[in-house]
């Protein structure tokens, strides 16, 4: 049995995730992962935590974070309590915990790595410890000789013998080739898939995987069919437009550069960019709570308390 969902957990839950199974939700747009890392900061530098969120005084708290995200929206989302109830249970029915980046045992390799694209929700079944393993990744095509089979499947194996885990699509060919290999030699193999997993591998089962990771949370009965030992992880998150992965891109960039305040002038030398899209930039994220301006002389740096992520 994995940790029981934390109240941070369920605030978010409740803010970014789908809980109806074969119908969408219109009550209100749930937040997209540029939104929530808004929303995520702005709690950051008032001292609070998504948790607050649902304490009986919170109403303060909420109209100010509708004040950028839009009037009702959290109050509505929040208030999707009963359908939350009705998810938590089918999922542990099914032996699925769910953990939130806000929540201790949330994989520190992927805070460290991706920052604020790490997701803001995993899903998961077995041993959450699995998720600080790091490994081997192996991607590659669904069509493919036999030949490369065998030798795709040769490198899962050595990877199983220097007991690391292999990482992969669990797509058919490459994918699920390198996975079997590592199998056969009883290594540790996890599968990384960008939807429900509705498409099994023939040469890879479902309960022999150490991990998987998807995009989706499972609400649908089919794909949580999971053994104890088996790790079955989804990511939550609404799909976003070119601009916003931009600005998301952006933001890492610019949160490493402006540890320390500078000027647009030095920022954008060091960028090589023009001054008006540094300019542009900063403007984006000052209004978002990600930095801050500084004046007499006028800098920009790191709000402080943004690199804490929830």
């Amino acid at each position: 049995m994995g940790p029981q969902i934390s109240t941070n957990t369920q605030a978010i839950l409740l803010l970014t995730a789908p809980l109806i199974a074969g119908r969408k939700e219109e009550a209100a747009p749930l937040l997209k992962p540029a939104e929530y890392n808004s929303l995520a900061r702005l709690l950051v530098t008032k001292g609070k935590q998504p948790a607050d969120l649902l304490a009986a005084d919170a109403a303060e708290l909420i109209d100010h974070c509708e004040s950028r995200l839009g009037p009702g929206r959290i109050n509505t989302l929040l208030g999707r309590g009963f359908l939350l109830s009705q998810a938590v249970g089918r999922w542990h029915s099914r032996g699925i915990w769910v953990i939130s980046r806000a929540d201790a045992v949330y994989p520190k390799r992927l805070k460290a790595k991706l920052k604020e694209n790490a997701p803001p929700i995993l899903y998961g079944c077995g041993e959450p410890s699995l998720l600080e393993l790091g490994g081997l990744a192996v991607v590659g095509s669904r069509h493919v000789d036999e030949g490369l089979k065998e030798y795709t499947m040769s490198v899962g194996a050595m990877a199983a013998e220097a007991r690391r885990p292999l990482i992969s699509g669990a797509a058919r060919g490459i994918d699920s080739s390198a996975m079997a290999g590592a199998l056969e030699c009883g290594g540790v193999v996890i599968g990384v898939m960008a939807k429900v997993m509705s498409e099994e591998p023939k040469q890879v089962r479902q309960e022999q995987l150490g991990l998987r990771v998807c995009e989706e949370p499972p609400v649908d009965p089919r794909v949580v069919e999971a053994e104890k030992e088996e790790v079955l992880l989804k990511e939550a998150k609404e799909s976003s437009t070119p601009a916003e992965r931009l600005m998301d891109a952006v933001s890492v960039i610019l949160r490493d550069v402006l540890s320390e305040p500078k000027n647009p002038e030095v920022v954008a030398e060091i960028l090589n960019v023009s001054k008006p899209q540094v300019n542009a930039w900063l403007g984006e994220l000052v209004k978002g709570g990600v930095i801050e301006k500084l004046t007499k002389p006028v800098r920009y740096q790191v709000v402080k308390g943004a690199d804490r992520l929830l």
